[in-house]
């Protein structure tokens, strides 16, 4: 009822399925762009694995926010992040983890406009 309030935003959300539900409402009401999953998100738990998880689900953001890079580079980019993991894996003993980090990449969406980058968002203050 208040998705208004990310009018010429940019909503980053690696929440269970925003890029489902949350995403088109905001894009809709004029967010710029919006980067989340459309489907339940995997997270690990063990700490030999949490690392991984985390790092893969921040990294759009990381690169975004550190670079110059269009949003649509960052998802690619992240995307290639889950990549490397899925690929590090042991096809053996780390099969049901490689699915699961399969199952994130997949399940990204980028809604809206991919080119923006982060001097998009810089407020002036004078």
């Amino acid at each position: 009822t208040n998705a208004q309030v990310f009018s010429g935003a940019l909503v980053y959300s690696t929440a269970c399925l925003a890029g489902k539900e949350l995403g088109p409402v905001v894009i809709d009401a004029g967010c710029k762009a919006f980067l989340g999953f459309t489907e339940p998100s995997n997270a690990f738990e063990t700490e030999d694995y949490k690392t991984i998880s985390q790092n893969c689900d921040n990294s759009g953001i990381f690169r975004f926010l550190s670079t110059d890079d269009s949003l649509r580079d960052c998802y690619e980019g992240m995307k290639n992040y889950y990549n490397t993991h899925i690929d590090r894996m042991d096809l053996l003993l780390d099969v049901l983890r490689r699915a699961e980090l399969v199952a994130n990449r997949d399940a990204l969406v980028l809604l809206g406009d991919g080119s923006v980058t982060r001097n998009d968002f810089v407020i002036n203050m004078e």
